[in-house]
């Protein structure tokens, strides 16, 4: 390796060996027509399959061009003395890709020859051939997200400033004919990049490096603007292709030996490998509880068998919490194991994606199956743990006997390893964030393509994330896709309809819409103290005296910490728990489990003091909920843990107290959304009556129409020449840190089970306001000092 190019050095990723720039360049051209082969039949029919094709294959070889400069292979040979030493630290003034883009483009004089034959011999036949170039360009100088405007000179492609060397030289010798011999579809004879050097002095006008790439970047955005819909489809098609195979190519190849075969067909076996219907009944079986060969048919509601026989691509799937709705969904994918697809179930939050990789895949193993989410890692140790952290101390049976084997197995960290996998659960980021250039999205591409999709909780996605939702739908009506809610607002049916979505809207079971689930009482608050008045606390007491489960939902963690510690009136005979955001995930986790097994088990009494956290992550049925005025929408999630399980346990209704609330504005909730709550709260109590999940949906349709800022941008599609994420939901409030109160057990972790679980086990979500003063970092988050934090209780 000390006469070649490299692509990258010994230890660089994961420990491989040395890559050499042509090697590497094989490698993603193999991963990009195997890929490109496995999904063509899965593209939208209106995409021009050869021209994406050939921007992909071109893109693959080309990728990378930009690595042939001294500087780069300074990093990588230092030993090498045509090369300058260079630090490998030091920061380069111009990125390779922005090199590579520059260099199609034309943007380089001494290879304006080579940017002019690629148009000639490559793109003859295209409609435009100056654009399909240029598109090109944009391709391989955005495959790492960094080609955009740089807002200065630390982000984007171009460095200005501690740069260390006053030219860029690029090593066309060393290329040589070689890469002719080996790419001759997109490398024919005539062309050949020579040696050339850039400027890297600003005061050298417009032929140094930073004024070329701001000129390139002016030029590309005009261009762009011209672009149709069908050509921007076509250009970001290309990108997350070849993206993905990037990323396969530099994960799969070691460098030694005649790779390629392997390489190639290790990517075509994983993208065939999908589910069928056996696997899809063997978790239905399990869930309702029959034989392993029974024909379970008869024990279906009839909407679980009306989704399972839908005959459009789109299904909408609207039922009450706790009616059914998984089990239909893995109903429907059983229609599509035929054609080759695999299962993706998308859940809103990293906690119900656990729940539900927890509670329908995990013990499936003759399926190959996935969790993937931020906190995937944690999760998956935790499901393995041979002492689960939830029962804390309690002796428990062994979840799963093959702990070492299927930590191996299923640990995946690494969105390329979910190419071989039949059914995943996930977080909706998986599949949505690529519409907004999500690398584990982009990485994920040619699953997300082969897959039938389901997308849980839509109710709960905010405007930005259903727009991208909306616009995901829009751009593969290829790919099947089941929506399910406990209720869809009606600005957002009209959003579906008005791009065009066609979908079947199939309601839940009719009998459970109907059936007498919840008996509303409202309370106003005294306003001359910020007690809770003592018919909560009366209410409370009589439930946990019948060995009942209470939950109570506060809209602030200060305040559900308040409640907690008032409810040590009820001494050790009553289990208390405290739930909410601002735990460390480890401990979060737990406190997530305890409430599961002390509301699913009969375990004696128990009351849960919880925050919004509750509204989706608990699949838990309590006798009685205390709940402060939230949205509506937001009370409706929250009674759906109320008498949840059918048939009823609480045939005549399970009592909700709702009492008032009167926050900042915004902080959690917008005053408007809770005036409307309080006005539709106060009616429904007034009637005196059993209320079903039906007339809640009547009395959400009823309240008067929110509209939605429904953001239906999606940088993936709409971004034209540049490429560069942006975020999928709104803005938190809080950010991911490390409490320098566990930094022992944080550093005691990383040579134990590795830097991703160590540290992502212990991050906490702290209010961005909030003193706090960084003490430095692990794993390139945040240690704090300045946070109170405890296990019982969490940070405040």
């Amino acid at each position: 390796m000390t006469d070649v190019l490299l692509a990258k050095s010994k230890g660089q990723e994961n420990g491989q060996n040395a890559v050499s720039l042509l090697d590497h360049s094989k490698a993603v051209l193999a991963a990009a027509r195997a890929i490109i082969d496995e999904v063509e039949e899965y593209l939208p029919a209106e995409l021009p399959k050869s021209d994406l094709r050939k921007l992909v294959i071109s893109g693959a070889v080309l990728h990378d061009l930009g690595k042939a400069n001294g500087i780069f292979q300074g990093k990588l040979h230092p030993q090498r003395e045509e090369f300058p030493k260079i630090p490998w630290h030091q920061r380069q003034p111009l990125r390779h890709e922005g090199l590579s883009a520059l260099i199609i483009a034309g943007y380089v004089k001494a290879a304006e020859k080579f940017s002019a034959d690629l148009e000639t011999e490559l793109f003859s036949e295209c409609e435009n051939p100056e654009i399909s170039r240029w598109m090109l360009a944009w391709l391989v100088g955005g495959h790492h997200l960094q080609m955009h405007h740089a807002e200065d000179d630390s982000s984007g492609l171009v460095r200005i400033s501690g740069i260390g060397s006053d030219y860029i030289r690029f090593h066309g010798d060393l290329l040589g004919k070689e890469w002719q011999r080996e790419f001759p579809e997109v490398l024919p004879e005539a062309l050949y990049v020579p040696d050339f050097c850039i400027s890297t002095n600003i005061s050298d006008g417009d032929d140094h490096h930073a004024a070329l790439m701001d000129n390139f970047a002016w030029e590309s955005e005009e261009l762009a603007e011209s672009l149709s819909l069908d050509e921007l489809l076509l250009l970001a098609f290309a990108k997350a292709i070849l993206i993905a195979a990037d990323v396969a190519g530099s994960a799969l190849w070691d460098g030694e030996g005649d790779e390629i075969t392997r390489l190639e067909s290790g990517v075509r076996a994983s993208l065939r490998n999908h589910y069928n219907q056996e696997d899809l009944k063997a978790i239905v079986r399990t869930r309702l509880k029959v034989g392993v060969n029974a024909d379970y048919g008869t024990e279906l509601y009839p909407f679980q068998r009306q989704v399972r026989d839908a005959s459009k691509t789109r299904v909408v799937l609207e039922a009450a919490c706790g009616g059914g709705k998984t089990i239909a969904a893995y109903e429907w994918a059983r229609q599509y194991a035929e054609a080759g697809r695999k299962l993706v179930i998308c859940y809103p939050t990293t906690g119900t994606a656990a729940a539900g990789f927890d509670d329908y895949l995990f013990a499936q193993e003759e399926l190959e199956r996935s969790l993937i989410s931020s906190r995937a890692s944690v999760d998956i140790r935790r499901m393995l743990a041979n002492e689960p952290e939830a029962t804390r101390g309690e002796e428990r049976e062994l979840r799963h006997p093959n702990r070492d084997q299927d930590l191996e197995n299923l640990m995946k960290q690494d969105s390329l390893e979910a190419w071989g996998q039949q059914a995943i659960a996930a977080t909706a980021d998986f599949v949505l964030g690529l519409m907004q250039n999500h690398r584990r999205g982009l990485f994920s591409f040619p699953v997300i393509l082969k897959s039938a999709i389901v997308f849980d909780e839509i109710h709960s996605y905010d405007a930005k994330m259903f727009g991208s939702l909306v616009r995901f739908l829009r751009t593969f009506p290829q790919i099947p896709v089941l929506l399910m809610t406990a209720s869809l607002q009606p600005s957002r049916r009209e959003a579906l309809d008005a791009v065009g979505v066609d979908y079947e809207l199939i309601p839940g079971d009719d009998n459970m819409e109907r059936a007498g689930r919840y008996r509303l009482e409202w309370y106003e608050k005294n306003k001359k103290q910020s007690d809770v008045s003592d018919k909560y606390w009366e209410a409370v007491k009589d439930t946990l005296d019948n060995r009942g489960k209470v939950l109570w939902v506060c809209n602030t963690v200060a305040d559900a910490t308040c409640i907690y510690d008032e409810a040590e009136q009820f001494g050790n005979d009553v289990k208390r728990i405290l739930f909410h955001s601002r735990f460390c995930y480890r401990h979060r986790v737990n406190r997530q489990n305890e409430i599961l097994a002390a509301f699913n088990e009969d375990k004696g009494p128990c009351l849960a003091v919880t925050t919004q956290v509750c509204e989706m992550s608990l699949d838990i049925s309590a006798n009685l909920l205390v709940t402060a005025l939230p949205t509506f929408p937001a009370l409706v999630q929250r009674m759906g843990r109320l008498n949840r399980r059918y048939p009823l346990e609480s045939p005549d209704g399970a009592r909700c107290l709702v009492y008032d609330y009167d926050g900042m504005d915004g902080r959690p909730y917008l005053r408007a959304d809770l005036n409307a709550a309080r006005a539709a709260v106060k009616k429904l109590a007034e009637k005196r009556r059993v209320l079903s999940q039906h007339d809640l949906n009547n009395a959400l349709n009823e309240m008067p129409e929110k509209v939605d800022d429904i953001k239906f941008h999606s940088s993936w599609l709409d971004g034209g020449w540049e490429s560069k994420s942006s975020t999928l939901r709104e803005g938190e409030a809080t950010v991911p840190v490390l409490l320098v109160q566990h930094e022992d057990e944080i550093r005691e972790g990383l040579n134990e089970i590795g830097k991703n679980p160590a540290v992502k086990e212990w991050l906490v979500p702290i209010l961005a306001s909030k003193q706090i003063g960084r003490v430095g970092s692990i794993g390139g988050y945040p240690l704090v000092s300045g946070v109170e934090y405890d296990e019982e209780k969490g940070a405040r």
